[in-house]
């Protein structure tokens, strides 16, 4: 379509400012079109990577949100003490988190 208008700005009758208006619309017209066309591929690109990232925050927030599966206790390994210990309180699991990923 854009392609089309295009043309038919540069095809339609006019002389002398309105022939060079005319160009000067075409071009910016055809300059949209192309920036239009790569800001349309770089929001594919980011909606690809969003579907794994929600699906992660999906899982992190089960983890927080929910103490027991079934009748099963979920619980971390305490690492260096040889046992398992009951997950704690959301907000101090996000600290544990955020202190391990430094």
């Amino acid at each position: 379509m854009t392609t089309m208008l295009v043309e038919r700005l540069r095809h339609c009758p006019a002389t002398g400012e309105a022939s060079r208006l005319l160009e000067e619309a075409a071009i910016q017209i055809e300059m949209l079109s192309r920036e239009a066309w790569t800001w349309s591929k770089a929001l594919e690109e980011v909606t690809k990577q969003l579907e794994p990232a929600r699906i992660d925050a999906e899982r992190y927030r089960w983890l927080r949100s929910w103490k027991r599966v079934g009748r099963y206790m979920v619980s971390a390994w305490k690492v260096g003490e040889g046992r398992y210990e009951p997950l704690p309180q959301e907000d101090a699991l996000d600290a544990i988190i955020d202190e391990a990923r430094q």
